[in-house]
């Protein structure tokens, strides 16, 4: 059999937040959990796109490849136990392969399959887990050629199409949300959950709109701790 491009992951429509974050892979083990898919999972090419709302694997795999097993061997690599047998991924995950697998990259790339339809910041995200892959020696002509397709017709997306009009990210959204209910929010306290990406970007536009106080919980104290002091918030413990 001849090699075969794969998409296998987690995301916004599969798979529960709680899930997702404990996959997510941070910028400083993405070189790591590269080279151990490669290996364990059996990819020859291989790429992954890690964000708030998506733990995806893109890649290319031959005989005997078994996509069932890229996220267990994913979990294991992110040292959680937990989620490292197949039953416990197999109801979230999903599978796709040869022209499904290139369509769902680009539509993954051009923000089509984004939770808020158009937001700007998938390309940017796609890019970069892209360059890292190709960084560590994990790009070969497949991916090369189809994330290179993928980002021009991204590019053709946001500039032929309404896609990208008024265009906005969940974290505006929910504090667009918050001011038609609440405004002035001056005088409000808010509580961001999370100490990710989206929660900063969140905390960030809540300042921007005026909000009175932060308050930031996560599982991860000192991560909490460390949003906390760059939005000028406080933060609280996760159980109290």
């Amino acid at each position: 059999m001849s090699s075969e491009l794969y998409a296998v992951g987690l995301n916004h429509k599969s798979a529960p937040v709680e899930l997702r974050e404990q996959l997510a892979i941070g910028s400083d083990d993405h070189a790591r959990v590269l080279a151990g898919l490669r290996e364990q999972a059996g990819f020859a090419e291989i790429m992954v796109v890690s964000t708030c709302n998506r733990v995806e694997v893109y890649g290319v795999a031959g005989k005997g490849f078994a996509p069932e097993r890229v996220l267990p061997v994913l979990a294991e690599l992110q040292r959680i136990p937990s989620f490292g047998r197949q039953h416990d991924l197999v109801e979230h995950a999903f599978v796709r392969a040869a022209v499904d697998a290139a369509r769902h990259i680009f539509r993954v790339t051009a923000s089509l399959e984004s939770l808020v339809v158009g937001e700007p910041q998938i390309l940017g995200q796609v890019k970069d887990a892209f360059e890292r892959a190709r960084e560590n020696g994990a790009v070969g002509p497949v991916l090369d050629r189809c994330l290179s397709l993928a980002f021009k017709s991204a590019k053709r997306v946001r500039t032929e199409t309404e896609v990208a009009k008024g265009a906005a990210n969940v974290s505006s959204v929910a504090v667009d949300l918050a001011r038609t209910i609440f405004d002035p929010l001056t005088g409000c306290t808010a509580l961001v959950v999370g100490a990710g990406e989206m929660a900063e970007q969140a905390a960030s536009y809540l300042r921007t709109a005026g909000v009175g106080e932060l308050v930031v919980i996560n599982r991860s104290a000192p991560r909490a701790l460390a949003l906390a002091e760059r939005v000028g918030g406080y933060h609280e413990p996760w159980e109290r």
